[in-house]
């Protein structure tokens, strides 16, 4: 791997990761482009340790405040929630993960979920519901229902973040709080990604990665990682999903036409 590459991968690895744009559609179809090979199981674990670390860092006062007032009742609420959401996905990793490796790396997949996904969020902005709850008021039932909107990330070209806020939506978050649910709730999912990926980098070895395309892919991933859940959270004070569902149906439209 090139340093351009550890640069080009690590930036659209955090970039994608929060926005709701899908980052494994993304990490499929920019080496298809380019005609690179795939970043291996290595690289992978890196650059998803670099945006759980953005996570991490950028809501460490909440994680402080939750681990120090743990036994206040909202805290427990929130700490039930965010155990609840995780169910789910935790449950199709663990029991399907080969399957899933095998079934869902084909770059037309990962076209029809952006289409697919980016109409979602049209629909979504365009109907009216009742978001009034904050994440520490959410009845816990609604958290199991947002757990399933986030098991869809599994499906390349999906954005975990984007299907698990439009699941807090429909459970009645306001979307700024969709946004926080949905990032607090991705350090358990992205952790546990990077960790089931730690045989098969025990296989495969470093390969041809040096320590400066490691540390280039850490770096770029973690600073536009940060870069993005700021820009995220502000933008949905004010806006919708709607402009992240335009982008994905034009991507899904040029990459059609370039790869055809």
């Amino acid at each position: 791997m090139t340093f351009i590459q550890a640069l080009v991968l690590g930036l659209v690895q955090g970039i994608t990761e929060f926005l709701p744009v899908s980052s494994s559609g993304h990490l499929v179809i920019i080496p298809e482009l380019f005609g690179w090979e795939v970043q291996s199981t290595a690289f992978d674990i890196t650059i998803h340790a670099a945006t759980l670390l953005a996570i991490i860092l950028y809501f460490r006062k909440d994680l402080i405040n939750l681990m120090t007032n743990i036994q206040n009742p909202t805290s427990k609420k929130l700490i039930m929630n965010l155990l609840l959401v995780s169910i789910p996905t935790g449950l199709i990793g663990l029991f399907h993960k080969d399957f899933i490796d095998s079934t869902f790396k084909d770059v037309r997949i990962v076209l029809i979920m952006l289409v697919v996904i980016g109409a979602i969020m049209l629909f979504v902005d365009k109907i009216k519901m009742s978001n009034k709850y904050a994440i520490n008021k959410l009845p816990m039932h609604k958290s199991l229902i947002i757990g399933l909107f986030q098991s869809l990330a599994f499906i390349r070209g999906t954005s975990r973040s984007g299907v698990t806020i439009i699941g807090g939506l429909f459970a009645g978050l306001k979307r700024s709080e969709a946004a926080r649910f949905a990032f607090l709730a991705g350090i358990p999912i992205i952790g546990a990604a990077a960790l089931m990926q730690i045989n098969d980098f025990r296989n495969e070895g470093l390969g041809d990665l040096t320590i400066i395309s490691l540390a280039t892919g850490f770096m770029t991933a973690f600073v536009s990682g940060i870069l993005s859940i700021k820009f995220l959270l502000k933008f949905l004070d004010k806006h919708g999903l709607a402009v992240f569902g335009i982008y994905r149906i034009i991507l899904a439209l040029l990459i059609w036409i370039l790869v055809h």
